[in-house]
């Protein structure tokens, strides 16, 4: 039988830090690791809106991100 885990959960902010020369919106993505999976969305967001606080920029996205681990039972 497969089984399957979140072994792990990442966050990544997206930030606008300017414009190019075709006025489209130029992003920086920041990304933090070893995440709690089972950390709730709500937290995440908590995190995210208190790193974008003491940043220069405005945050764009939150995003939470997975990786899972996948492994066969015997």
């Amino acid at each position: 039988m497969v089984t399957e885990r979140n072994a792990s959960a990442q966050l990544k902010t997206e930030f606008a830090v300017g414009t190019d020369e075709n006025g489209e919106t130029i992003l920086s993505v920041r990304s933090f690791g070893d995440m709690d999976p089972a950390a709730s969305n709500e937290n995440i967001l908590k995190t995210a809106k208190a790193l974008a606080g003491i940043s220069d920029y405005e945050m764009q996205r939150c995003l939470k991100s997975f990786v899972t681990e996948i492994f066969e039972t015997v």
